[in-house]
């Protein structure tokens, strides 16, 4: 309103009023800034104070200040300033856009716990070899035979029984086998000319619970009595759905017991004690162990778990990552049998059912075989993590490309044979 009175008077009161202009755009200048800055409100009320609050935000510019206060384009300059005025809301919004995003994060980085990312010093890169991909097709051959026919149980056990199969080099047995039967527990003993009786490994099969024995695991147990140099005792325990949880726990820990004072030829004490095991046979293990130390019985030297089971929950995110490269361990399947050997009951409420979810605190020292393109490759990562963190030595091995115990298929595979090496080079350094 003030802007309009000069233009309604004389020629005269408008040369008065020009006269004066200087002070009234000094009166806007200083309004303005005061209207636009909401946060400057408190020095507002002052405004010799709010002279001072502007020097201090621009006191990086004072010399400039000084010389528009002598010239009365000095008072335009001021004008200029008001973009700076707005570029401090847009420093703030830039700000709160950072804070966000920084919010965010660790809702990234919680599905982003990448364990699997996390997961092994080695990493797949190029493509499988011929000879892993037969394998791959002939794992694919054998599941699609499991669902053929009217049961489902027997399509499954049949099927273990020829998991191996992919030439006939790969059933042969190295040295001897010899059956017995340890308190109605079928077993079996392997060994070679240089087995050294008082080492001893004890071997439980993989076959979700429900399938493998002495027959299907002969060759592979077979081959890790020459590599570890060890009396190998495998154990037939018992399947369901005849018997689920916890009648494979309590035939492991029983036959352990006996091995304990019992060698392949006499009845000698042990001076030192493995356990392995793969796939069901892998979370077996833990869970004999576990059960071992709680009820304070001598545990084994080592154990090895090789493509162990241990979340029966599955909750692994290696359980929709590797889905579509596995070949066996498909996501969808696991669930219906693990629901069969849990009989009713939840993973997380028996942990020696699904050993991720049992205290690790005192076990043996741990070496994990597990191959890249499993399904179960999380089940074996997680594991290791928590025992690493309870306090236990775990070695964490991770086979690029390999599938679900790919043990089984040596030598056929030459990572089976390296595999199968290296856990004997593990077990003979506890001399």
């Amino acid at each position: 309103m003030a802007a309009k009175k000069p233009t309604s008077k004389k020629a005269k009161t408008a040369v008065k009023a020009a006269a004066k202009k200087p002070a009234a755009k000094k009166a806007v200048v200083k309004k303005k800034p005061v209207a636009k800055k909401p946060a400057a409100k408190k020095p507002a009320a002052k405004k010799p104070a709010a002279k001072k609050a502007v020097a201090k935000k621009t006191a990086a510019k004072k010399p400039a200040a000084k010389k528009t206060a002598a010239k009365k384009p000095a008072a335009k300059k001021t004008v200029a300033k008001k973009p700076a005025a707005k570029k401090k809301p847009a420093k703030k919004a830039s700000s709160t856009v950072l804070k966000k995003t920084a919010v965010k994060k660790p809702a990234v980085k919680k599905p982003a716990a990448k364990k699997p990312a996390a997961k092994p010093a080695v990493k797949a890169s190029g493509k499988p070899s011929a000879a892993t991909v037969a394998v791959y097709n002939h794992i694919r051959k054998i599941m699609r035979s499991a669902g053929e026919g009217g049961d489902p149980v027997k399509g499954l056990r049949k099927s273990f029984d020829d998991y191996a199969k992919v030439s006939e080099e790969t059933m042969k047995l190295s040295g001897s086998m010899n059956r017995l039967t340890v308190d109605g527990v079928p077993c079996a003993w392997h060994t070679n000319n240089d087995t050294d009786s008082g080492r001893r490994l004890m071997y439980l099969h993989g076959g979700g619970y429900m399938a493998g024995g002495l027959y299907s695991h002969s060759a592979l147990c077979s081959r890790l009595a020459r590599s570890t140099g060890c009396a190998v005792l495998a154990v037939d325990y018992r399947l369901m759905p005849e018997h689920p949880f916890p009648a494979p726990v309590e035939d492991a820990v029983k036959v352990f017991k006996y091995m304990l004072g019992h060698g392949p030829h006499a009845a000698t004490p042990a001076r030192r004690t493995f356990i392995s095991g793969d796939s069901a046979g892998g979370g077996l293990t833990l869970a004999t162990c576990m059960a071992l130390r709680d009820a304070k019985e001598p545990l084994p030297t080592a154990a090895i778990p090789i493509s162990a089971w241990t979340d029966l929950e599955g909750t692994g995110a290696s359980m929709k990552t590797r889905a579509r490269i596995d070949p066996i361990a498909g996501g969808e399947g696991v669930g219906p049998i693990a629901a069969m050997y849990l009989n009713g009951k939840k993973a997380k409420d028996i942990p020696l059912a699904s050993p991720f979810y049992g205290n690790f605190k005192g076990l043996p020292p741990l070496l994990f075989h597990v191959g890249d393109a499993e399904t179960l490759l999380d089940d074996s990562v997680r594991c290791h993590e928590k025992a690493k963190a309870a306090g236990v030595k775990s070695k964490l091995e991770v086979y690029p490309h390999m599938p679900h115990v790919w043990h089984l298929f040596a030598p056929y595979l030459p990572d089976a044979t390296k595999a199968i090496d290296g856990i004997g080079k593990f077990v003979r350094s506890f001399s």
